[in-house]
């Protein structure tokens, strides 16, 4: 009989399952620590691998490049994604400008091509083994 110890069952408990906690959580908890520095670094335009090498560098994250590259695809998904530059906005000058009449009459189709275009050329025959061959024909 294994004799109980003087922790009650629920410690015992979490520091089994610390000690038993399945990949996939243990990296997911790794990439939320450094998520915010990962959105930084994207915003800075540097590749997801150059990203997943410094981070691996200093021990940050332990796990591979793919699982990072999933983590940081569903990161961008969720919406949480790097802004991107905020559009140039025209000038007041500009707003307060009509807009510029559009032309009454569609313009002109372009001219006809000069040269017609080339006749196709003809198949060629097919070869007919004459009922009654001559040699000379063949040599």
């Amino acid at each position: 009989m294994v004799e109980r110890q003087d922790k009650p069952v629920m410690d015992s408990f979490q520091d089994w399952a610390a000690s038993h906690q399945s990949k996939p959580v243990v990296n997911r908890a790794e990439f939320l620590k450094v998520r915010d520095d990962v959105l930084t670094m994207l915003s800075n335009n540097l590749s997801v691998r150059n990203i997943w090498a410094f981070l691996t560098a200093e021990g940050r994250i332990t796990y591979g490049l793919s699982s990072f590259n999933r983590d940081v695809s569903r990161l961008m998904k969720k919406g949480d994604a790097v802004p991107l530059p905020s559009p140039v906005k025209p000038s007041p000058a500009a707003i307060d400008r009509p807009p510029s009449p559009l032309p009454a009459t569609p313009p002109a189709a372009p001219p006809a091509p000069t040269n017609p275009p080339p006749t196709p050329r003809p198949k060629p025959t097919r070869f007919h083994k004459p009922d009654d061959p001559k040699k000379e024909d063949y040599v």
